[in-house]
């Protein structure tokens, strides 16, 4: 299954709100994907010494009729 990854911030912000990532989790279900992974907690140094902004990983699985 792919798996797509987005910024959390530009994310929410299109969405109009923030989510918790348990109520985020709950509003992929809704709509047929899964949330993977929410990097917020993890370490997202670079080697250069910046840092990533907090990402979202979704699993969208295949919806195949055959």
């Amino acid at each position: 299954m792919p798996t797509i990854t987005v910024n959390k911030a530009d994310l929410f912000k299109s969405l109009g709100r923030e989510y918790t990532t348990q109520e985020f989790d709950e509003l992929c279900f809704e709509f047929g994907i899964e949330l993977d992974e929410d990097t917020t907690d993890q370490d997202r140094k670079e080697k250069d010494g910046s840092e990533r902004p907090p990402e979202l990983k979704i699993e969208i699985p295949a919806n195949r009729q055959d």
